[in-house]
């Protein structure tokens, strides 16, 4: 398209490809093809570093990791980019492969049943908290879709929690060692995208594999967890073994304190409605 030698982000005059002034280019296609050609820029050149890094994060996790650390950082995606895009693929994924629960309107004698039981909540210093789980559990058997979307919405949030939790679990096991948090804030950061790829993988299986066959991804993640701590922190297999343990017991906990979370943040913003006098009466007879 001319311009006229003229710059029309700035106004500046051309004497090349590039507006000397602003650093805008000189040329301003709007035909389909120069679409076309950007994108293919973007993917062979802008991306490169998303293919380094993948591959390195898939094959040597713990090379990736000291590379990063060491300061060889240009062919690198940062780690924090890296995870919110892992992250982000694994819940754009799942949002559109799996299907949304369906829930039936509950028989009178289920209902009564489930009161029942709920009924039998209780924290025997806390009659507070048992008075909020019985109120919230029967609203939801009324909006289980509000509870669901509402999980739906916190989790994202939930998961960012998940890198300090990892750093600072790496910070104990490796607190004789001159690692700073920095550099297990790193570790975390690539061995959590990992983990999301695995799921994303998981997800993309799960209809294409038996039920069995899906869940058995999970067992790369412990084999790459011992290849990236021995790799990232250059230490030995029985050293890498004996941390891994406790590593691995602190994540399931951390986890299972998340979903609890998760549950109680569910229940609190996905049950606003007033509970029938019913329902009232059930959690007050138990």
């Amino acid at each position: 398209m001319d311009n006229g030698g003229v710059c029309l982000n700035c106004g500046a005059t051309l004497h090349g490809p590039w507006c000397s002034r602003c650093g805008q280019k000189a040329d301003h296609s709007r035909s389909i093809r120069h679409l076309a050609v950007e994108l293919g820029e973007t993917l062979t050149h802008a991306d490169s570093r998303l293919w380094h890094t993948l591959r390195g994060l898939l094959f040597a996790p713990g090379r990736l990791t000291r590379e990063f650390l060491d300061g060889r950082r240009a062919g690198q995606i940062p780690p924090l980019r890296l995870f919110l895009v892992t992250l982000f693929v694994l819940f754009g994924t799942n949002a559109l492969f799996s299907h949304a629960p369906h829930f039936a309107e509950m028989a009178p004698q289920d209902r009564a049943a489930a009161g029942k039981v709920i009924g039998q909540i209780a924290f025997p210093h806390a009659p507070w908290l048992s008075a909020w789980f019985r109120g919230r559990l029967m609203l939801a058997l009324d909006r289980p879709e509000g509870v669901v979307e509402a999980m739906r919405e916190w989790i994202e949030r939930i998961t960012l929690l998940m890198p300090p939790i990892y750093a600072l679990l790496l910070r104990v096991l490796f607190i004789r060692r001159p690692f700073s948090l920095f550099d297990h804030a790193v570790f975390a950061l690539h061995s959590l995208s990992f983990a999301c790829i695995v799921f994303t993988a998981m997800v993309l299986t799960s209809g294409l594999l038996s039920g069995v066959a899906s869940p058995l991804l999970l067992l790369c993640l412990p084999v790459q967890t011992f290849r990236h701590l021995r790799g990232a922190y250059g230490i030995g297999t029985g050293s890498t073994l004996l941390r891994m343990v406790p590593l691995v017991i602190g994540l399931a906990a951390a986890a299972l304190m998340l979903s609890f979370l998760l549950a109680l943040l569910s229940l609190e913003f996905g049950t606003h409605e007033e509970a029938p006098a019913s329902q009232i009466k059930i959690i007050q007879n138990d």
